[in-house]
């Protein structure tokens, strides 16, 4: 009857763990271990996809170097699952508070699943690196919950954008957009009608689907105006590329970008 009951419990708690992760969003921790007392584990979630490996890498079946399963294949396709990071208890701190251990990332290709080493020798987290880079300077609860990250940078807004007081659909406009003052031009001295310099101050982590356009919310300043855009409003104007290029768009980019690029 214990053992019945013992097993039930073992399964029970297998069960909860596993719900977890499938519901956890990224960066959020599933689970630490510290099997011996050099070595603690934590590991946290970081799922993306469509990204392609550029380059070759040893994969391994765990986070070890004990037996390797495969190599990567140069513009082959693969998902990140999870970020491994094993830290070294007796090792940590130094002088530039480095964290001294062994980052892994989980990946799945089409025909395996196992894990890439991103350094032998230091706790690397994107997560925390994201947040120190773009910090949370406000959030707003309007048409829902926006959580605004800094985000200082230079784009082109539409002639007859509408500024509004907070993010969110139905908030109060204080602007609208509507001088040409400032031409724009690329390199081939070509204008780019309609369109103004601004600057932007903060992006929404949350996106938002107006008139069958989804996008972020993002603060901006022009003239001595400041307030909130629709993102579908703004263009990255001659240099092209993706809207938000100075803004890495999430930590899962920054994990992707060690092995490979964006399809």
């Amino acid at each position: 009857m214990k053992r019945k009951s013992l097993l039930l419990l073992v399964l029970l708690t297998a069960g909860i763990a596993n719900l977890y992760a499938q519901t956890a969003k990224n960066g959020d921790i599933i689970r630490t271990d510290t099997k011996t007392v050099e070595i603690k584990t934590t590991v946290k979630k970081c799922y993306d996809d469509y990204w392609y490996f550029v380059g070759n890498y040893d994969i391994y079946e765990s986070c070890s170097f004990d037996k390797k399963i495969g190599k990567t294949k140069e513009f082959e396709y693969f998902e990140i699952l999870e970020l491994h990071l094993l830290e070294y208890i007796d090792k940590s701190s130094g002088k530039n508070s480095v964290l001294k251990g062994e980052t892994w990332v989980k990946i799945r290709t089409e025909n395996l699943e196992g894990y890439l080493c991103k350094s032998s020798e230091e706790i690397i987290d994107p997560f925390l690196e994201f947040e120190k880079e773009y910090p949370i300077v406000e959030e707003f609860y309007t048409s829902k919950k926006f959580t605004a990250r800094k985000m200082e940078s230079g784009l082109l807004a539409k002639v007859n954008t509408k500024v509004y007081a907070k993010p969110g659909k139905g908030q109060k406009e204080i602007y609208v957009i509507t001088s040409k003052d400032s031409a724009v031009y690329d390199d081939f001295g070509s204008e780019y009608y309609n369109f103004v310099y601004i600057e932007t101050l903060e992006k929404t982590d949350q996106s938002e689907t107006i008139n069958g356009e989804t996008d972020y919310w993002v603060k901006i300043k022009y003239k001595n105006i400041e307030g909130w855009v629709f993102g579908d409003d703004l263009d990255a104007g001659e240099r092209g590329g993706p809207k938000y290029e100075s803004y890495n768009s999430s930590p899962t980019t920054i994990v992707g970008d060690w092995f490979g690029g964006f399809m």
